[in-house]
C-alpha cells in the first residue's frame, strides 16, 4: 500500500530530526560496521573515563580527611573535591571559542555562498550560520547550536571545484554525525583537566603549610595523568570519525574524486605549511613583506615536480597517539583507493579560488594578517630571547605589548 502525503511527511520530518547516522543510512549510504563500533567504543570508553574522573576525586578528598584524621568528615572532603574539580570544567565549557579570519557576506562571495548550499542541500540539513574566510590552509566545521564552517583561502588554488566540493562533503560528514557537538564536548572536557592541572600546581606553589599544599600537589598530578589518558582517548575517538566522513565523502562525491582532492590538497598545504610561512618569515627579517603569499607560493609550487610533491607530503605525515587525523595513506585504503596509483595535480587551471569574489584583494589583506601574526611570534620569541629586558636600558617587562611601547619611547630618545 502506498505511503499517504501525511505519512509521508510525518516520515520525512522524521528522518530530518532524526540521528544523521540514520539519515545516512535510509539513504542508502551504509556505514560499515567496524566503524560504527570503533566510534562507539571509543564514546563510552571516554564517558567511562570522564565519570571515573570524579568518583576518584571523590575517593581522593575521602583519602584527605582520613590523613587529617578527621574520618567523619570522609563524604564532606569527597564532595568539596569534586566541586573544585567541576570549576574548571564548568568555565571550559561557558567559555565562548575565538573566531578565526573574517566572516564572508553572500553579497560578497556569491559563488562561495552557492557550491555550500548545493552541498548542504544533498544533505537536506541547513546552510550554516556563518562562512570564516581564514588566510590559512584549513577547511573545518565546528558549533554546537550555531554551525560554522570555516574555509582556509591557501588551498583553494591546488583543488578543482569538484574537488572542493568533495572536500566539503566530508566536512559536512562531521555535521551529520553530530561530531561538532561531541567534539567541542569532549575538548572543553580536555581543556578543563588541564587548567585542573594548572590551578593545582599554583595552589602547591602558594600555600606554605605542607598538609594543605599537598592537596594542590594532588590535584595537580591526578588531572595530569587524567589528561594524558583522556587526550589519547579522544584522538581515537577524532580518528574514526575522520574514517567516518571519508566514507560519506567517497559515496557522495565517488571515490577516485575525493582521493584526489585528498592527495591534492594534502600536498599543496603540506607544501604552503613548509615554504609559505618560513618565506614570510625570511622577508620579516630582511625588512621586507609579501604583497600576495597565496600567489607567490603557488608559483613556485607549479614548478616543483609532481612526484616529489607526493613522496613529501606521505613522508611528512608521521602521525601519533595524539594525531586527531589518520595518516594520509590509511585514509585512502580505507575508501580502497591504492595510495600508490594516485598522482599529484600541481598545474590546476580552473581551480576553486575561482569562488572567492576580488580573490586578488582578499589574498592581499589576508597576506598582511598572515605578516602581522607571524611578526607577532617573532616579537615575542625575541622579547624571550631576553627574558622580557628593554634591549636599551635594560629594564624588565612581563607583558609583550608593554614591552614594545617601552623599547619604542626608548628608541626615540637616541
Amino acid at each position: 500500500m502506498p505511503i499517504s502525503h501525511p505519512k509521508k511527511r510525518a516520515l520525512e520530518n522524521l528522518l530530518n530530526n532524526c540521528s544523521p547516522l540514520i539519515y545516512i543510512m535510509a539513504n542508502k549510504i551504509e556505514i560499515p560496521k567496524w566503524l560504527q563500533f570503533r566510534i562507539y567504543f571509543s564514546l563510552i570508553i571516554t564517558t567511562l573515563l570522564f565519570i571515573s574522573v570524579y568518583v576518584a576525586l571523590f575517593r581522593i578528598g575521602g583519602w584527605i580527611s582520613i590523613w587529617w584524621e578527621t574520618p567523619e568528615l570522609y563524604n564532606s572532603f569527597g564532595f568539596g573535591l569534586v566541586i573544585i574539580g567541576l570549576i574548571p570544567l564548568i568555565y571550559a565549557l561557558s567559555v565562548k571559542s575565538g573566531e578565526q579570519g573574517f566572516e564572508a557576506k553572500e553579497k560578497d562571495f556569491p559563488e562561495l555562498f552557492k557550491c555550500v548550499r548545493e552541498i548542504a542541500g544533498e544533505f537536506n540539513i541547513k546552510m550554516p550560520s556563518k562562512i570564516l574566510i581564514l588566510p590559512t590552509e584549513e577547511i573545518f566545521v565546528t558549533g554546537v547550536f550555531s554551525k560554522k564552517i570555516g574555509v582556509g583561502i591557501a588551498g583553494l588554488r591546488a583543488i578543482t571545484n569538484e574537488e572542493l566540493k568533495a572536500i566539503l562533503r566530508h566536512e559536512f560528514g562531521h555535521f551529520y554525525g553530530n561530531d561538532t557537538i561531541f567534539g567541542s564536548i569532549l575538548s572543553r572536557i580536555q581543556i578543563s583537566l588541564e587548567s585542573s592541572s594548572k590551578f593545582g600546581k599554583s595552589w602547591w606553589d602558594a600555600i606554605p603549610l605542607m598538609e594543605i599544599a599537598i592537596i594542590g600537589l594532588i590535584i595537580a598530578g591526578f588531572s595530569k595523568a587524567y589528561s594524558f589518558i583522556f587526550r589519547v582517548i579522544i584522538s581515537i575517538y577524532s580518528r574514526q570519525v575522520e574514517y567516518r566522513a571519508d566514507y560519506v565523502a567517497s559515496i557522495k562525491s565517488g571515490k577516485e574524486t575525493f582521493g584526489n582532492a585528498l592527495l591534492n590538497y594534502s600536498a599543496y598545504t603540506t607544501y604552503f605549511g613548509q615554504v609559505g610561512y618560513n618565506s614570510v618569515v625570511q622577508l620579516l627579517l630582511e625588512g621586507k613583506a609579501f604583497m600576495n603569499i597565496y600567489d607567490s607560493v603557488y608559483q613556485a609550487y607549479e614548478k616543483e615536480d609532481a612526484k616529489n610533491l607526493k613522496k613529501v607530503v606521505f613522508e611528512s605525515d608521521k602521525g601519533s597517539i595524539f594525531s586527531s587525523h589518520p595518516k594520509l595513506r590509511k585514509r585512502l585504503k580505507k575508501i580502497n583507493l591504492n595510495p600508490d596509483s594516485l598522482k599529484v595535480s600541481n598545474k590546476i587551471k580552473n581551480s576553486a579560488i575561482s569562488l572567492i569574489s576580488k580573490r586578488k584583494q582578499v589574498e592581499e589583506e589576508l597576506t598582511q594578517v598572515i605578516t602581522n601574526n607571524l611578526h607577532v611570534n617573532l616579537l615575542y620569541a625575541d622579547a624571550v630571547s631576553r627574558e622580557g629586558k628593554c634591549r636599551y636600558c635594560g629594564e624588565q617587562f612581563e607583558q609583550l605589548q608593554d614591552l614594545l611601547e617601552h623599547e619604542e619611547h626608548c628608541e626615540s630618545k637616541e
